[in-house]
């Protein structure tokens, strides 16, 4: 399969996608696609309308900046075009990050859920090239549970050339839906049609990675360093 340029996906448009991974990935300059995987129709709806474009809001010590990010495809896993897109965007993904509420939303979902999602991606894939999968669902076993997922749709072979790592992630985030506090904080929302704001403090600390990330070559490895990604 001819891969054209460098490709993120990611599962979960939560904030610690849209304001951690995706927002570092984007601000590398490392990839030129950006491929997401969320189950809210109004939201992908909206970030669609809006060009791909969204914002995030970073708080400083002494301010809180709005940060704009751009180049981003929503797609809704339940509904099969946008299924058939995610498929292939994982076949030739460079990185890929879940960050889903809890370790349990690898599976739902049936044909639209992570686990099958990956494996129907990574059925497709050359082997030859590596891929890495940042799990960020809080949980101390989640790159090894979705392993096991993967495992149980592809076998261990299907798994050549893929990496899940777990990932501490040393940054507050939240999501603000009330109208007269985003007001008061002047904070952006999301995008113009979505009525909550995204809130992050500003990135001070590097995520833990596993020491065995290093079986995977340093390329296609990276840490979030002060607002940049960075290959290690």
């Amino acid at each position: 399969m001819t891969r054209r340029g460098k490709t993120f996906v990611g599962f979960g448009f939560g904030p610690i996608q849209s304001a951690l991974f995706l927002y570092e990935a984007h601000c590398s300059g490392n990839f030129d696609r950006y491929v997401i995987a969320e189950v809210d129709a109004g939201l992908v709806g909206a970030v669609r309308a809006g060009g791909g474009r969204y914002s995030i809001n970073i708080a400083h010590p002494d301010r809180i900046e709005h940060v704009v990010v751009d180049g981003v495809r929503l797609c809704d896993p339940t509904r099969q075009p946008d299924r058939d897109e995610l498929v292939l965007a994982i076949a030739v993904a460079d990185e890929m990050a879940t960050a889903l509420p809890s370790v349990r939303f690898y599976d739902a979902g049936d044909a639209s859920s992570v686990a099958r999602l990956l494996a129907d991606g990574l059925r497709r894939r050359d082997p030859s090239h590596p891929v890495i999968i940042y799990a960020a669902e809080n949980h101390n076993r989640a790159a090894e549970i979705l392993s096991e997922r993967l495992i149980a749709e592809v076998g261990a072979d299907g798994l050549a050339g893929t990496q899940a790592l777990n990932t501490v992630i040393g940054k507050m985030s939240g999501v603000i839906g009330d109208a007269d506090t985003i007001r008061r904080l002047g904070l952006a929302p999301l995008t113009p049609d979505t009525p909550r704001a995204v809130l992050v403090e500003r990135f001070q600390s590097h995520p833990h990675i596993p020491r065995d990330a290093r079986r995977v070559p340093s390329r296609h490895r990276r840490v979030c360093r002060e607002g940049r990604s960075v290959a290690v």
